[in-house]
């Protein structure tokens, strides 16, 4: 992950830095890592380095050894970016618009895991969705983890404001995306929640991973951007379409072809029946 940053940079963040050179090494092959004596550099989130303030002496050995000069020496302490993590908040840099993340393709695949379902750049067939942070999607793991242990005994926004309690103030926009995200991938339908225009007569998806096809009234089928990332997700959105006729499907019924209340037919083979989802 690559933070690039515009002018401006220090008028918004909560460390004054001028510049977010910092690349978010591996933490096991870091060289600020490494070079700390006092073990001031720690990973605060997976794959994105803080410095605890507490253990740093404003050594310098940190800044000498980041290859990017990310790290700066000042107070006696050394700053570097850490995506706004430490004061648990979003990025202010990303937020005010005077730097963007480019996320590689495994962070991508992180987002994708958190929710379920992904969404590509590009298809024949595009949905527009508003836009989840890398640090919302972690917030959203998070959350879900944590209402699914509980077992529904709270709801959603009590968990949050539990975590908030643990960790800290959560910005009311972040919770209202990161609520948004939940109601539509675990209320609702999550990627079919998209797909319900009238021009669509028919959705299907054959495997994980491949993005979900609909046949367009009078133009055919075409391939959208959106896919079921894992199957036991695909498997919870067909049983919430498949209780409303009494119906589950599950290894021991592996399949179910049933009309719904709305007059729509639907029809899910998962394995040992099928290689796939469909």
């Amino acid at each position: 992950m690559q933070v690039e940053s515009k002018n401006k940079l220090k008028e918004v963040c909560p460390y004054e830095l001028e510049s977010s050179n910092c690349r978010h090494c591996c933490p096991e092959s870091a060289p600020c890592v490494a070079a700390c004596p006092k073990g001031a550099i720690y990973e605060i989130a997976e794959g994105v380095l803080a410095v605890e303030y507490d253990l740093c002496n404003g050594c310098g050995k940190c800044a000498e050894a980041c290859p990017h000069s990310a790290i700066t020496i000042k107070e006696g302490k050394a700053f570097k970016c850490d995506l706004c993590l430490s004061v648990f908040d979003e990025p202010q840099c990303i937020a005010s618009g005077l730097a963007e993340i480019k996320y590689t393709e495994e962070e991508k695949r992180e987002i994708w895991d958190a929710l379920g379902w992904a969404f590509f750049e590009n298809g024949e067939y595009s949905v527009d969705l508003p836009a989840i942070s890398f640090w919302e999607a972690r917030i959203l793991k998070e959350v879900v983890d944590r209402y699914t242990k509980l077992r529904g005994e709270f709801t959603w926004e009590e968990v949050i404001d539990g975590l908030e309690y643990e960790r800290g103030t959560i910005k009311r926009e972040s919770k209202e995306r990161i609520m948004w995200w939940i109601k539509k991938t675990y209320e609702e339908y999550g990627p079919l929640s998209f797909l319900q225009q009238e021009d669509i007569e028919e959705i299907a998806t054959v495997r994980l991973r491949d993005p979900i096809r609909v046949y367009l009234r009078g133009k055919g089928w075409r391939e959208t951007n959106l896919a079921f990332w894992n199957g036991e997700y695909f498997t919870n959105v067909v049983n919430r379409f498949a209780v409303s006729v009494g119906r589950r499907i599950n290894l021991k019924n592996p399949r179910v072809n049933a009309v719904l209340p709305d007059g729509s037919r639907l029809h899910a083979v998962v394995p040992p029946l099928s290689s796939g989802h469909a």
